[in-house]
């Protein structure tokens, strides 16, 4: 008599997908791609900028030093204000504009490729990468749409109750930003499963899977579980920034080609931890519904 397996239980799951996170390495290198490209659409102004200010003469020296005041109102009404100063202020206002432009950007680039990259995460290879991207870009943007609204509404009422409660003294100062921190990396976490789900049972009704997702609150046992990994990943992606923006910082100020280098280096490492959020949301939702075939 044949034996029946038992399916994977909930660690079993988690372990599988982020095993396969790491074979799939160049899913990641796809989620870092668009952070690289809008960094060097961001640092072209910058280093217009820099170039500009490199002919401004002995001036440059007085701005960099800090005597901003003294130096503005020499160059006016001395010489009157050099063009170049000009070109640089623009060229300055245009790379804040693209960085503010990235955020929202970031997150559309994300929608498309997040359904590719948990087809492929789940193990279903029918198709091209990029065909499953097109597949899924519609209802994946949809949701991120409906996930924007949501994580709004949530924010804005967790900071209503911290607010709210009473806490006075330094513990109040710890405690409240680490339960909002928990508060934002939970809702984080549904959202990410509802991307899962919808891939797992191929539904691309947003507003379903964002209703089954958060219906895990439900299933205390299971949903204990899943926080304690979102808070996991939580505090390892903060002590993946903090370290990572500490190194960037000490880097020497005369080096600025290594100092990109490092910084695509740590982009490409924030490209993995995206990876391993979707396999750990992509595990989850296996075990909340397992399919019949991945």
């Amino acid at each position: 008599m044949a034996m029946v397996s038992a399916p994977p239980s909930f660690s079993g799951r988690i372990a599988v997908l982020a095993g396969r996170a790491i074979r799939r390495w160049p899913l990641a290198l796809a989620l870092y791609l668009p952070s690289l490209l809008l960094a060097l659409l961001a640092s072209i102004p910058a280093f217009v900028a820099a170039d500009t200010l490199g002919h401004l003469g002995p001036w440059t020296a007085r701005l960099v030093a800090g005597d901003f005041l003294n130096t503005l109102y020499e160059m006016q009404n001395v010489a009157g204000v050099p063009p170049e100063l000009g070109a640089s202020g623009a060229s300055v206002g245009l790379a804040v504009l693209i960085a503010a432009l990235g955020i929202p950007l970031q997150g559309l680039v994300y929608a498309l490729l997040a359904g590719g990259v948990l087809e492929r995460l789940v193990g279903r290879e029918e198709g091209s990468f990029w065909g499953a991207c097109r597949r899924w870009a519609g209802p994946m943007i949809w949701f991120g749409i409906l996930a924007l609204l949501a994580f709004l509404v949530l924010a804005g009422l967790g900071l209503i109750v911290l607010v709210v409660l009473p806490a006075g003294g330094f513990a109040g100062l710890l405690w409240k930003p680490a339960v909002f921190v928990a508060w934002l990396a939970c809702v984080g976490g549904l959202f990410e499963l509802a991307r899962a789900d919808m891939v797992v049972r191929r539904d691309p009704r947003a507003l379903a899977v964002l209703g089954r997702a958060f219906a895990l609150v439900a299933r205390p046992g299971l949903f204990l579980r899943a926080l304690a990994l979102w808070l996991l990943l939580a505090l390892l992606g903060a002590a993946y920034n903090l370290a990572t923006g500490a190194a960037v910082l000490s880097l020497p100020s005369g080096l600025p080609a290594l100092t990109v280098v490092v910084q695509q280096v740590v982009a490409l490492g924030g490209g993995w931890l995206k990876l391993l959020r979707l396999a750990v949301a992509l595990g989850l939702a296996l075990v909340v519904k397992p399919p019949a075939e991945p």
